[in-house]
């Protein structure tokens, strides 16, 4: 059933003509948008990580920045563009860093560092650091838990990292640690090996041997 609506037209009040569009709702004013900006640069993110700011320090510069060149910035939007750079960095290294790998001497060394294990706060744990060196050119792999700390653990940890970014062929020597002759982890990284490696000193080793030198000449110790 249609029902017919009476049309308003323009009605007259006081001899004076008014239009029923004077009592029109106003437009909607279009709503003025910042400019894009663009995603933050890498070059910028490792500025901000070489000079160790936080994400209030970053967001309170950017944003301050961003203002001056009419941006609207939320901190936001500084923490993910930085956590997203993070994140892919890592990788982007290992890819990169081994192109063209040169001949290599191998280290490692434990430590008991702090659990990194949020049920263990306050306890420490055996890390080994495991890093080769070069000319020019150095390279920390990782520092993985050695539960038993014993020559046969050492030994299959440092390998797994080597095996990790494939580099077993260049390496040529190693640093002389956990030295036995049957189980010492030297031992059992050159039979996985396949094949005899340099045993060079540390440099806690070259530092033993220069200061027994100097207390030899000054002291005369017998």
């Amino acid at each position: 059933m249609l029902i017919n609506l009476p049309v308003l037209n323009n009605r007259k009040c006081g001899g004076k003509q008014i239009s029923l569009a004077e009592f029109s709702p106003p437009a909607a004013k279009k709503l003025l948008s910042s400019p894009r900006l663009k995603p933050l640069d890498h070059t910028l993110t490792s500025t901000w990580d070489l000079e160790q700011l936080s994400i209030r320090q970053e967001s309170t510069s950017f944003i301050e920045t961003a203002k001056s060149l009419d941006h609207v910035v939320s901190p936001a939007t500084v923490y993910q563009a930085r956590a997203i750079k993070t994140s892919k960095m890592p990788k982007k290294i290992e890819e990169t860093i081994f192109e063209n790998p040169p001949h290599l001497v191998l280290h490692w060394d434990s430590k008991m560092l702090p659990s990194v294990a949020i049920w263990s706060v306050k306890s420490l744990e055996d890390g080994v650091a495991v890093l080769v060196t070069g000319k020019d050119f150095e390279h920390l792999f990782g520092v993985p838990v050695d539960l038993k700390c014993t020559g046969e653990q050492m030994a299959e940890v440092v390998i797994q990292e080597v095996d990790r970014f494939g580099l077993r062929d260049n390496i040529i020597g190693l640093s002389a640690s956990n030295t036995g002759l049957i189980q010492g982890a030297c031992t059992r990284i050159e039979r996985e090996f396949g094949r005899t490696l340099l045993w060079l000193a540390c440099r806690h080793h070259s530092h033993e041997l220069i200061l027994k030198g100097v207390l030899w000449r000054t002291i005369k110790w017998s």
